[in-house]
């Protein structure tokens, strides 16, 4: 299947990269409105240290930490998200291609020598929320003191994938990990999303709302007892 990509620029806090988007015939992997939304809020949120981004898609929010000196591990599935978005049914044959991950490392080269000027670093690696052989790769390869922050964009829009979100949280978040979220409102299911968290132990806190119509920035914290 062939795929139109096209080269955007994108400018957050200063700092201004390159960003190559794809389009196909069932999917577009572009910067969306969560990711929009994100790059707004790390105008004045901090996010700083170990760094893991969850479907990464372009790869613009990992670039970006990366060039403001961040450690980050962009993660991705290896199969398009026309595959990715099935219930999680582990006896589906996906028809698994390189070309999400490939975009994102694309996206990192064409960065590289900004990144490495403000002494950022990305990894990418696959994480299929549900495939344990993943997690445990990504813990392994980790920073030892787990990850500073855990951040996504537009992750939480289908409710079949929350159980397998919150028990992955649950695996590589320590007490001091942070964990943002940037949603569009008009997708998935925030109560339900909140239910799941608290059963897992965390608190869901909404930090900003519409800032962009319909998308928000929400907050999962380890409930302390």
């Amino acid at each position: 299947m062939s795929a139109d990509t096209n080269l955007r620029r994108v400018v957050c806090a200063g700092s201004e990269v390159q960003i190559r988007e794809k389009r196909t015939e069932h999917e577009n992997v572009v910067v969306d409105a969560s990711a929009q939304v994100f790059l707004e809020f790390m105008k004045f949120m901090c996010v700083s240290g170990n760094v893991l981004e969850l479907k990464s898609a372009t790869g613009v929010i990992s670039v970006m930490l990366a060039v403001q000196g961040c450690f980050v591990t962009a993660t991705d599935t290896a199969c398009s998200r026309e595959c990715c978005s099935r219930a999680f049914d582990e006896s589906y044959q996906s028809r698994s291609t390189p070309d999400n991950l490939d975009l994102i490392r694309r996206n990192v080269a064409c960065n590289l020598d900004l990144i490495l000027q403000q002494g950022g670093y990305v990894n990418v690696q696959p994480l299929e929320w549900h495939n344990q052989s993943h997690i445990e790769s990504l813990i392994e390869k980790g920073p030892s003191t787990g990850f500073d922050f855990i951040v996504g964009c537009n992750i939480a829009q289908y409710v079949h994938t929350y159980k397998a979100l919150m028990l992955l949280l649950s695996k590589v978040t320590t007490e001091h990990t942070q964990i943002l979220l940037a949603n569009l409102g008009n997708q998935g299911d925030m109560k339900m999303l909140a239910t799941m968290a608290a059963h897992h132990g965390f608190r869901m806190v909404t930090l900003i709302r519409e800032v962009f119509p319909f998308t928000s920035i929400i907050k999962l914290e380890l409930q302390r007892d």
